[in-house]
């Protein structure tokens, strides 16, 4: 249930942000989200007694915190949004999704996690998909106009992969570390904004409350829960279906013909995503460290 739930936000998530990325700029789509997504990680801190969590930050936590904020939130969410206002949502959405190998990559770089031959086949999976996408299916040729929107969605990955790394490395309490990186975000909005909130109608500030709220904020706390009290091996396997869930909610709502391209270039990629979390990489990982 609480998987299920979790995905739903985050697949509504995409094609409402295309929705409000048409009258709004990114700067001021994500200031009023990560406010709702601060307030939303503040208001469950409240409620089960975690708000002294972020007194123990010490004051390098303190330090590290911002940064990873202006990482894996103000940076990620900058450059994916301006990816899908260059290209077509469906590819900045799919080229996005390689934000798992990326987190891969930075475990090895950073947490000095080994990658065997099943990782690196997984790795070179994923981006075979990439290549799909931004080829279009002929895998030769990238159109020059979509070249800025193809580095921002993959930059984005970039990002989002980093962040996840250090998180792991610096091992925070996840909902008062989430907060304060979305507390940042917001901050950092607001300076680009000269501190001056953009005025929204009532539409779009429902769907900037379903995103910050419930694709941000709550879903958020509905993975977790989801990974604490459901089957793990269930709840995985769940996550692969949500960006099909996607792809199909953006033909519905933005009504996008979604290309044979995109889907075969997404197959990939979480074809890649599921062998690196499969039993078999982790087996020869073992095999690799006990030689």
């Amino acid at each position: 249930m609480y998987a299920g739930l979790t995905i739903a936000f985050w697949a509504l998530m995409v094609p409402v942000v295309k929705l409000l990325l048409a009258d709004l700029t990114p700067e001021q789509v994500l200031s009023w989200v990560s406010l709702f997504a601060s307030l939303t990680m503040l208001a469950k801190m409240a409620a089960t007694g975690g708000l002294p969590a972020l007194a123990r930050y010490r004051p390098r936590d303190w330090a590290m915190l911002p940064l990873l904020g202006l990482t894996g939130m103000f940076a990620y969410n900058m450059l994916f949004y301006g990816a899908v206002r260059r290209i077509a949502i469906q590819d900045a959405y799919i080229i996005n999704y390689l934000w798992p190998v990326m987190t891969c990559v930075f475990a090895a770089a950073i947490l000095r996690d080994r990658i065997g031959p099943v990782k690196v086949a997984a790795i070179c999976l994923s981006f075979l998909g990439v290549a799909v996408v931004v080829t279009k299916g002929s895998l030769t040729s990238v159109r020059p106009g979509d070249a800025a929107g193809i580095a921002m969605a993959f930059g984005a990955a970039v990002s989002y992969g980093l962040y996840s790394v250090l998180m792991k490395k610096a091992d925070y309490e996840r909902t008062s570390a989430v907060f304060v990186c979305y507390l940042t975000s917001f901050l950092a909005c607001l300076a680009t904004l000269g501190f001056r909130m953009p005025a929204v109608g009532w539409v779009q500030l429902l769907g900037l409350t379903v995103v910050g709220v419930l694709s941000y904020g709550m879903a958020d706390n509905l993975w977790a829960l989801a990974l604490k009290l459901d089957d793990t091996a269930k709840v995985a396997n769940i996550a692969y279906i949500g960006p099909f869930i996607s792809l199909t909610l953006m033909s519905v709502i933005l009504k996008e013909e979604i290309g044979a391209y995109s889907v075969i270039g997404l197959t990939l990629i979480i074809a890649g995503v599921a062998l690196h979390n499969s039993r078999l990489a982790g087996a020869a990982g073992r095999r690799k460290g006990g030689a």
